[in-house]
C-alpha cells in the first residue's frame, strides 16, 4: 500500500476515536445537583474545638473603616489551669494601639478580658497591629491582632513632607505633596499654612476637586540638626476636614561632634567610666583640634586621629566616685566658623 493511501486512512481512525471519546462523556442534565461547596468560618470563629484555647480568638477583624475611626474591642480569655493566672505585661506595636483596664489576675475555671482601643488616624491601607501578652503560665506568650483596611475620603503621598539632609546653611531645599480626593464628589481646599517660618507651602490644582500638589519650601537660617515644623491643610470635606503634615530638614553642621551629650551612669561613680566622642568635619576644609578642657577635672582623654584633618576620636576616662552637678567638654578647633564646641556632662537618674 502506498502512503497516499494510509495517511488517510490514519486521519480517519483518528477521527472516530475523538467522536467515540467525546460522546462518552456524560453532560451533567438540568436536574443534576452540583458539587457541595464548603463554607470557611470567619477568623473570630475558628471550626477546631476551643475548649481548651485561652483566648476565644487570637484574631480581630474590624474589616473596612474610614481613617480616624476608634475601633474598640475586647479579647476574652479562660484559665484552664489548676493555679491562678496572671497578665503580667502587654506590649503594643505602636502607640496607635492601647491596652484599657484589664482583668489582671483569674482564678482556674473563670474568665478575663482585655479590651484594647485602635485609633485609626493617620493610618493607611491594609494593616495588622499586634499585641503581645506575657503570663506566669505555660505557654508564657501570646500574641493577638487587630486586622483591617482603613481608607481615607482624601489621602496625601506621601504622609510627610522629608526635605532631606542639606551641608549650606544657605540652601532652600522644596518638596512635592500630592493631594488626592479617594471617595466620589468634589473636594475644595479652603487653607494651607505653616507653623514656622522655616517653611512655606504652596498649593496648585492638577484637577479641579480631585488632585492638588502642595510645594513646601524651606527657608534658612536653620539650626544645626534637625529642623522640623508643621503644615496644616483644612478642606470643606465633612469626613476629614483637615490634617497635619510633618515637615523636616536636616542641616549638617560644617564640624560636629557626635554624641552631643555626654551621659555618665549614675552618681557617683562605681567604677573608672570611658566615653568616647568623634569631632567630624563635613565641609571642605580640614581642621585642627585646639585645646580640650574638662569640667569637673580628674578626667582624663586621649585623641586619635582617624580620618587627617576630617576625624577625630576622642576617648575620655572618668574617674570612680565622680559625682557632676554643671559640668561639660570643650573642645577648641581651627575652623573659622566653629571654634569650640561644647558637649553637657549629665548622669543617668
Amino acid at each position: 500500500m502506498k502512503w497516499k493511501h494510509i495517511v488517510p486512512a490514519i486521519v480517519l481512525v483518528a477521527a472516530v476515536t475523538i467522536l467515540v471519546r467525546l460522546g462518552s462523556v456524560r453532560q451533567p442534565s438540568e436536574n443534576s445537583i452540583p458539587p457541595a461547596t464548603t463554607i470557611l468560618p470567619s477568623p473570630d470563629r475558628p471550626i477546631e474545638d476551643n475548649s481548651s484555647k485561652v483566648f476565644d480568638a487570637e484574631v480581630h477583624h474590624f474589616g473596612r473603616v474610614m481613617e480616624g475611626e476608634i475601633i474598640p474591642h475586647i479579647f476574652g480569655y479562660t484559665n484552664h489551669g489548676t493555679e491562678v493566672m496572671e497578665i503580667l505585661d502587654i506590649e503594643t506595636t505602636c502607640g496607635c494601639t492601647v491596652a484599657g483596664d484589664y482583668t489582671r489576675t483569674v482564678a482556674p475555671g473563670e474568665r478575663g478580658e482585655i479590651p484594647i482601643i485602635l485609633d485609626t488616624a493617620g493610618l493607611i491601607g491594609s494593616l495588622e497591629k499586634k499585641i503581645k501578652i506575657t503570663t506566669n503560665q505555660e505557654p508564657e506568650h501570646y500574641e493577638l491582632s487587630m486586622k483591617g483596611e482603613v481608607w481615607q475620603p482624601w489621602s496625601l503621598e506621601p504622609a510627610q513632607a522629608m526635605l532631606g539632609i542639606i551641608k549650606d546653611p544657605n540652601d532652600g531645599p522644596s518638596t512635592i505633596l500630592k493631594l488626592l480626593k479617594k471617595s466620589e464628589g468634589m473636594l475644595n481646599v479652603t487653607k494651607v499654612e505653616a507653623s514656622s517660618k522655616t517653611f512655606s507651602a504652596n498649593i496648585e490644582t492638577v484637577t479641579p476637586g480631585r488632585e492638588f500638589k502642595i510645594t513646601v519650601t524651606a527657608h534658612p537660617p536653620y539650626i544645626s540638626g534637625a529642623n522640623s515644623g508643621k503644615i496644616r491643610i483644612e478642606t470643606d470635606d465633612p469626613t476629614k476636614k483637615e490634617t497635619v503634615v510633618e515637615a523636616y530638614l536636616f542641616l549638617e553642621a560644617a564640624v560636629e561632634a557626635s554624641p552631643q551629650h555626654i551621659k555618665l551612669p549614675p552618681a557617683p561613680l562605681a567604677k573608672p567610666t570611658k566615653k568616647q566622642v568623634f569631632v567630624t568635619c563635613n565641609d571642605d576644609s580640614k581642621i585642627e583640634l585646639g585645646d580640650i578642657s574638662v569640667s569637673p577635672e580628674g578626667v582624663t582623654y586621649e585623641v586619635f586621629e582617624n580620618l587627617p584633618g576630617k576625624q577625630f576620636r576622642i576617648t575620655f576616662t572618668f574617674p570612680e566616685g565622680l559625682s557632676v552637678e554643671r559640668g561639660d567638654v570643650r573642645i577648641k578647633t581651627s575652623h573659622t566658623e566653629f571654634k569650640e564646641l561644647i558637649l553637657p556632662i549629665t548622669h543617668f537618674k
